[in-house]
């Protein structure tokens, strides 16, 4: 297992809203809010609408929505988690934020309509208005427009979080053109015998490397060696395998696009560059000995440790380049400026400087973040 990947999983091991008994938090509480939600919402409308009914559901409507509610914020806090490991549909990320605030939404107004309805119905035993006067009825028309919205939303949360997980492991069944004729999205150069020739790795070559005992893929112009990566990866063995053999960028940034410690685990398995300069033949035992190709993001995971001047720092002092120092070691955090949970202007603050007194002050004896740190480092300030 890549060493950044296994500091990210045993530091979100201590998390709770990570795994509970090996399983992803995730996966076990998402289906309580996709489904509590919609059929509460449907349950409320019929009660604003219809005031024989509000005797015999409206606790269990509330209820509903209340444990809806829960799901939804357990299940934003726990795919967080779950994302810093298996990467995130940003598209799914977006909505999944919103909904556990309009349902909460839902539920106040819900609660204000129910105390307003018996209220009047301690005055107007028999309505003759359904959804009622005043109050009753404009906290009815706000109760009906929300759960509209609430379960439209639902339905595009779990639509989204369901492509996330499920498009990629078809894309092997879907995509049935013979890539060794055509280019990828990626513009990889179709295998030819002047590509080898030139000393580089083509497509073909990383056709050669189809099977989950020997797998290798391609991601944005880089060949990856998976083989390891494939019985520890936490959304399963298939995704992996369904890359074997072929151009996964697709695969990749639809689970993984903007996640930096996704990023930095996989640089560690680097191989070569399609049609570069290394030797094609590199067996795949060899991928830790030629990844010193990586960036220097990944640094830590090949092994690089050289010494480096404050006035080498200095020099990437940009949101685009981004180095600091911590306690005496050099880091590159330019990946996880996007990703940074304080918002990027926190880690922007320490590029090209000493950055051990900002960030002590704001994670100094934080056993989750230190742990992070090690997998951005460069070298040691010399």
């Amino acid at each position: 297992m890549n060493t950044t990947a296994t500091i990210v999983t045993s530091v979100l091991a201590d998390n709770p809203f990570f795994l509970i008994t090996g399983l992803p938090v995730h996966t076990l509480i998402v289906h309580f809010a996709v489904s509590m939600i919609p059929l509460s919402a449907i349950a409320l409308i019929a009660i604003v609408l219809v005031p024989k009914w509000r005797g015999a559901f409206l606790w269990a409507t509330l209820i509903g929505l209340t444990i809806g509610t829960g799901a939804a914020f357990i299940s934003k806090l726990s795919g967080q988690a779950l994302a810093a490991v298996v990467g995130v549909s940003q598209t799914h990320s977006k909505w999944g934020d919103i909904l556990p605030w309009l349902s909460l939404l839902l539920l106040v107004v819900a609660l204000m309509w129910a105390w307003v309805s018996r209220h009047a119905a301690k005055q107007d035993p028999a309505p003759t208005i359904s959804l009622g006067k005043g109050p009753q009825l404009a906290l009815g028309l706000i109760a009906i427009v929300l759960s509209v919205a609430a379960f439209a939303l639902t339905v595009v949360v779990g639509h989204t979080g369901a492509g996330a997980v499920w498009e990629s492991r078809s894309l092997d069944t879907e995509n049935t053109e013979d890539t060794s004729t055509a280019p990828s999205s990626s513009a990889v150069p179709a295998p030819s015998s002047s590509a080898g020739a030139a000393g580089g790795l083509t497509l073909a070559d990383v056709k050669a490397h189809s099977t989950p005992q020997d797998c290798w893929s391609l991601v944005s112009g880089q060949v990856y060696d998976l083989t390891s990566w494939i019985s520890q990866h936490p959304g399963g063995p298939g995704v992996i395998e369904a890359m074997c053999g072929k151009d996964g960028t697709a695969a990749y940034e639809g689970k993984h696009g903007g996640s930096a410690s996704a990023g930095a685990a996989l640089a560690g398995l680097a191989v070569t560059p399609a049609g570069g300069g290394a030797a094609s033949a590199a067996p795949a035992s060899s991928a830790a000995a030629v990844a010193s190709t990586a960036p220097a993001a990944s640094a830590a995971a090949t092994g690089a440790a050289a010494a480096i001047t404050i006035a080498e720092v200095e020099k990437h002092a940009t949101p685009q380049d981004c180095w600091s120092v911590v306690d005496g070691l050099v880091y590159d955090l330019t990946p996880w400026i996007p990703q940074h949970p304080g918002g990027p202007g926190v880690i922007e603050a320490m590029c090209g400087v000493d950055g051990t007194s900002l960030y002590n002050s704001q994670h100094g004896g934080s056993p989750q973040v230190a742990s992070l740190l090690p997998t951005f480092e460069v070298g040691t300030l010399g």
